[in-house]
Order: structure tokens, then sequence, then C-alpha cells
């Protein structure tokens, strides 16, 4: 295979470009570099939430998928069909582009830098057109769709021809183009439940217990923050650049307080992100019987320094 070139024209209809290639070159033995495509059309078809069939993406509903709220459903698909022709890979009339492809781990944003080195014939006629037609077909060469939220590509390839205009065509500092971005999913956040009240008692971060100093009982003063809990926190799917639905898990709830409180001496403020258990006045924390109370007086049956430890005001 190596040193064989791809010396064909060849037209086909394809749901993925990326495997065709990769088709054509094992059958022909050739090496992949050295086949290229033009990109005749492309067909985008979109199954809206709600809908059983899959439709044309028209523009109105390409500019709908710029919602990220519609990008995660999971009740929206996407699939694209394109007619190319193979052809031999040649250089590029217009341009000379030296380029790092970039993306992030979840594969829903993909960008170029463009190179110091590179170089625009900056009053070539269709350079603008070219250069996009450029970064479409290497989008696809990498399997993501093209011609959706892809508005910062044209930006991009408007910024890059400014900077080589400015410069008798070469590119002397790097250019970013972002060639797409779809939304990132959105990790769920599991709860969590801290007992403050109980970090007054701790002076030595040893696993051995140290009865001198743990305090079982711990006084406190009004306003003061005992148990602090976080609510689980659902996360948000994503989408991929190529189209493709992005799952995240269910929170796990392991940490709900189960306890009730005295409502005398405990307030309870709600918050979305927070729930937070404070004291209404001085005394000490009682937790007993799956109740959380203050009490004025601490009432101690048996006696034992190593069951009860030292009392802490």
């Amino acid at each position: 295979m190596q040193g064989k070139r791809f010396n064909k024209r060849l037209t086909l209809k394809t749901g993925s470009v990326a495997r065709s290639l990769q088709e054509y070159a094992q059958k022909e033995g050739v090496h992949l570099a050295t086949i290229d495509f033009d990109l005749n059309r492309v067909h985008t078809q979109v199954q809206m939430p709600g809908s059983a069939v899959f439709e044309t993406c028209d523009e109105s509903r390409g500019v709908l998928l710029r919602d990220d709220r519609l990008a995660r459903s999971r009740h929206l698909a996407i699939k694209q069909h394109y007619e190319i022709t193979l052809r031999p890979a040649g250089c590029a009339v217009g341009f000379k582009l030296l380029i790092k492809l970039q993306s992030n781990t979840h594969r829903t944003m993909a960008r170029v830098v463009v190179q110091p080195g590179s170089f625009l014939r900056v009053k070539h006629p269709t350079l603008k057109a070219d250069l996009i037609d450029y970064l479409n077909r290497l989008k696809l060469r990498h399997g993501m769709v093209i011609g959706l939220r892809d508005e910062a590509m044209v930006q991009g390839v408007l910024a890059l021809m400014r900077q080589a205009g400015m410069q008798g065509g070469s590119i002397t500092e790097p250019c970013v183009i972002e060639l797409v971005s779809w939304p990132e999913p959105i990790e769920p956040v599991d709860d969590t439940i801290d007992f403050c009240y109980l970090q007054k008692g701790r002076k030595r971060s040893s696993d051995r217990v140290d009865y001198a100093d743990r305090a079982f009982a711990v006084g406190v003063c009004a306003g003061e923050l005992l148990v602090s809990y976080r609510p689980v926190r659902q996360g948000q799917p994503g989408r991929d650049f190529c189209g493709r639905w992005l799952q995240v898990r269910e929170p796990r709830m392991a940490h709900f307080p189960e306890f009730t409180i005295d409502e005398q001496s405990i307030e309870l403020q709600k918050r979305a992100d927070r729930w937070c258990y404070r004291a209404k006045k001085e005394g000490y924390v009682a937790l007993e019987n799956n109740r959380l109370s203050v009490e004025r007086v601490l009432e101690v049956g048996a006696v034992d320094f190593k069951s009860t430890g030292h009392v802490q005001t």
C-alpha cells in the first residue's frame, strides 16, 4: 500500500464520508492521504421532539437547533447523507494551511489552529468559499455533521482572511477557527451531608480514636451552623459533533437527612442548592432517637469517659 496513489474519479452517495474514504482506500490498496473528494451536495434530516418521522432540515429548523435546550433533547435525532466525488488528493489553489485540529473530551466542540507559515492568496476570487469548503471536508473526514451550529466557522474564516490581508497573504500569528460547537454534557452532583458541629471536637487527623480529644457533647451558640446538606443536582445531557445524543447518569442520593428537628431550638433554612440547620439558642447539640435538638442542660446517664468523652463548650 505504501507509495501507491489513488488515481480515479468516482461519484457515490454515503451516510459517512469518513467510513467511505477508509473503505475505498482499503479496496484500492492505497494510502488514505492520497484520496480527496469534492462535496457535491448534503441532505440533512431531523426528527424533532414529538414527531415520528424525519424531515428535511430547512433554514428555520437549522436556526432552532442553535437552542441548547432543543439540542440536549433525547427526542431530537439528526442524520445527514452526502453525494461526493472521490478524486486524487492535490494542492489547494488559493491557500496553503498548516493546521492543528483540536476537540474536547466529549467531542462536542472542534476547532482548528492555523499555524504561522500558512499562506493565503488574498485576491483569489473564490478564497472565502474555498476555505469554507476545505473546512467542511475536514469535518466530514472526522465524522462531524456540517452546516449546523457552525456560524463561528464563517467568522473565523473572515478573521483569517483579514490577518492574511494585512501581512501580504502570510499568516504570522496562530489563528483559531471554531468549526462546530454543540452543548457539553453537565455531570450530575451526588448529595452530601456535613455534621459541622462534630468538627468542633476534632483536633487530630489520626484514624485512631483519641478519647481525650473527642467531644460527644458539643456546645454551640445561637445562629451556629450545625448541619449542612447539599441535595442532588441533576445533570444535563449533551450532543457530540457527530449529532449523537450524549446521556448522563442519574445522581446518587445516599445522604438524605432522615432525622427530624426540634423546631424550638433548630432552624432549617432551605435553598435549592443547600439546606442549613442552625441553632436557635445556646446549648448542647443532641441527636437522639433520630431527632436533632439544642438542649440548655445536658442530661448524662451513666458516665463513662470512654463512651461519653469530654464536654465541648
